[in-house]
């Protein structure tokens, strides 16, 4: 395993999601949310807001049945070149950074609460219910058929069928976790027929969910979730898949 600290030169993760959730009993109004435009237009200038919808799917003797519903509104706001976002809905906060990534105490971290604290000077304290920190990493592994054990530690759950090929896997599984936190783990492979390797997504969240905590409380929460990643991805890893992000 590698040692604690060390930064990959070339890391896979292709986005960073943190999501913090409000502990309200009512969601905030389109009209409280369009105020906080104004907030993140120097550093997020394309803006707009969206209705958000849930579908409902029903099947009765009389046929299939899709109902729409309205649950709100949501503010999106990118910065100019796309690879930072910040959204608010009427119950949740979330700042989203694509690729390259720069790091956890190098910047996002701050990100995160310089956002929460902006919004907190709009709107007032915001007690937070819940709290997530999701890596989505995209590996791209030069193999064809995928070796699986060569580049991954953990073994994959498929029977061995004489000269057959694994092209394709998907899992998922939650593991709870000390101080009210659980991780969500998603992991699939593809192989697209112009591919030369394979495609391997590793997708890991960290929620935290508890009693209410105050916007103070939000350093200790961030840390909180953001602590098992490193050893839960090294966890994955063969020291060969390591060498490719060197």
């Amino acid at each position: 395993m590698a040692e604690p600290g060390i930064k990959y030169p070339n890391p896979p993760i292709q986005e960073v999601v943190c999501e913090l959730h409000f502990a309200v009993k009512e969601p905030l109004s389109l009209s409280t949310i369009e105020e906080c435009k104004g907030l993140w237009s120097n550093e997020y200038p394309d803006q707009n807001v969206t209705e958000e919808k849930n579908i409902q799917f029903q099947v009765d003797p009389k046929g299939t049945h899709f109902e729409e519903m309205k649950v709100g509104h949501r503010l999106i706001c990118k910065s100019s070149d796309g690879s930072r976002l910040v959204q608010l809905s009427g119950r949740f906060l979330a700042v989203n950074q694509l690729k390259p990534y720069p790091g956890w105490e190098e910047g996002f971290r701050d990100t995160i609460l310089a956002r929460a604290k902006d919004l907190e000077s709009t709107i007032g304290p915001m007690p937070l219910s819940r709290a997530g920190l999701r890596y989505i990493n995209r590996i791209e592994v030069p193999d064809r058929p995928l070796i699986w054990e060569n580049w991954f530690n953990f073994s994959l759950p498929v029977p061995k069928i004489g000269d057959s090929q694994l092209e394709g896997f998907q899992m998922h599984f939650e593991r709870s976790l000390p101080e009210s936190c659980r991780l969500l783990v998603n992991c699939l492979s593809a192989q697209q027929a112009s591919q030369i390797g394979t495609t391997v997504i590793l997708d890991l969240d960290v929620v935290w969910q508890g009693e209410p905590v105050e916007h103070g409380d939000l350093p200790v929460i961030l840390e909180r979730v953001h602590a098992p990643h490193r050893l839960v991805f090294e966890s994955y890893l063969t020291d060969k898949l390591r060498k490719a992000f060197s």
